[in-house]
């Protein structure tokens, strides 16, 4: 019985469809959609009544197709501040290779980073013999490639094509490296680092000549010239002074305790003697300290000594 307080709905599948053919007949309601056959509020509709929580997605269908004509206007742009199809060129030229290296990929990042500079930069894996494909978000400071699925060999191959190259190696945290050598001849982008990683000098003196022999190819050090530099290791924050004077502190604590190990505890005089000889010579010695008794070898009496003129 129908009570008629609601419209029947139209049906847009019939009775004999199997499932095999829900999806190319959505497929031809989002393109009657698109092209204007069907107005949205029956669009909308049938996605409601048939795929219930999930239709809602595809209401927004024509929004969607115009961010990717956006997207793809953006890719072919030839304009001189727009990196994109920079970056697809570079792409589709290293994908023309049929072998890549560990070289090819940190460069591929290096460009990739000047193209996307203070940008957000992402990686994306396709592995085929899988079938499957990753995305990581990758900052600065981490390397080009996931070190934790990589075999030993790998790792060693990864770390020689990174340690080549004029860059910082990959891998490896700066701030527990001291450079020998002053940062005059470096990239700008090594020399002047933003996060304050490496310390700049307090005081330098740039005045060493070097020369190159050129039969035997020797190393020839100028006389008289040299090269200095000087560091100051002292905490800049507050958060490295505690640092600074917790770990002293420790120190302190730990040298304390083997000075009184070393010359109290286990001194050499106590060697092979037992717990209540030690105990008895130490509290003859404290008598002694006090002035309450008198050394044994002390003198019993006392003589006048004449001194000189």
């Amino acid at each position: 019985m129908e009570v008629g307080l609601t419209e029947e709905p139209k049906l847009y599948f019939e009775a004999t469809d199997t499932p095999d053919i829900y999806w190319p007949k959505t497929l031809e309601l989002i393109e009657e959609f698109i092209v204007g056959d069907i107005d949205e509020a029956r669009y909308q509709e049938v996605l409601r009544h048939f795929y219930l929580a999930s239709g809602w997605k595809l209401y927004t269908i024509q929004d969607l197709i115009r961010t990717l004509c956006r997207l793809a206007l953006t890719c072919s742009s030839v304009d001189g501040k727009e990196k994109t199809y920079d970056l697809i060129k570079q792409f589709l030229a290293s994908r023309e290779r049929e072998e890549t290296s560990y070289q090819t990929e940190i460069s591929a990042r290096k460009f990739a980073e000047k193209c996307v500079k203070d940008g957000e930069l992402f990686v994306l894996c396709w592995v085929p013999s899988k079938s499957e494909a990753s995305v990581r978000w990758l900052q600065r400071e981490e390397t080009t490639f996931y070190m934790d699925e990589m075999k030993l060999q790998q790792r060693w191959q990864y770390y020689i094509s990174s340690y080549i190259r004029v860059e910082p190696t990959e891998g490896v945290p700066r701030s527990k490296l001291s450079k020998v050598v002053l940062t005059r001849n470096l990239p700008s982008a090594d020399a002047d680092p933003e996060d304050g990683s490496i310390p700049k000098p307090v005081s330098y003196d740039e005045n060493l000549v070097v020369s190159i022999c050129l039969r035997s190819s020797k190393m020839v050090w100028g006389a008289g010239s040299s090269e200095s530099f000087l560091y100051s290791s002292a905490p800049t924050t507050k958060e490295d002074k505690e640092q600074h004077d917790k770990a002293t502190k420790m120190s302190t604590l730990a040298r304390d305790y083997r000075l009184r190990e070393k010359f109290v505890l286990n001194n050499s005089w106590m060697k092979d003697l037992s717990q209540e000889e030690v105990e008895k010579h130490k509290a003859d010695y404290k008598k002694w300290a006090e002035g309450e008794v008198e050394p044994a070898n002390a003198a019993t009496e006392t003589r006048d000594v004449e001194m000189a003129d």
